[in-house]
C-alpha cells in the first residue's frame, strides 16, 4: 500500500476508493483488511477487469459463466428478432 501512496503522489493521480477491493488469492493466504485514504477496503471472491472475470481459486469457471450467460443473452435477443426461419436451416 506504501508503494501505491508514492506511486500516486509521484504521477499526481489518485485511486477511486470506491472502485478498489481486495482479492485474497490461495487458500493459505492471510486475510489482511487493508484501507485507502482511511477507509477500509471490501473483499471479494470475484473480480472482472479487462472483461476477464477472476476469482480468488484462478480457477476459470467465473468467467465461463459470464461468458456463457452473455451468448444466451445475443442467442435470445436473435431467436426474438428473425420471424421466418427456413425450414431448411432448422435443426
Amino acid at each position: 500500500m506504501n508503494t501505491l501512496r508514492e506511486w500516486v503522489r509521484r504521477w499526481q493521480m489518485e485511486f477511486n476508493v470506491d472502485k478498489c477491493v481486495v482479492m485474497h488469492v490461495g487458500s493459505g493466504n492471510i486475510k489482511y483488511q487493508y484501507a485507502m485514504q482511511g477507509r477500509r477496503l471490501s473483499t471479494v471472491e470475484t473480480v472482472r477487469d479487462l472483461g476477464v472475470y477472476i476469482s480468488s481459486n484462478l480457477k476459470s469457471a467465473a468467467h465461463c459463466y459470464e461468458a456463457s450467460c452473455k451468448a444466451n443473452k445475443m442467442l435470445g435477443l436473435v431467436k426474438r428478432t428473425i420471424k421466418h426461419r427456413s425450414p431448411d436451416l432448422m435443426v
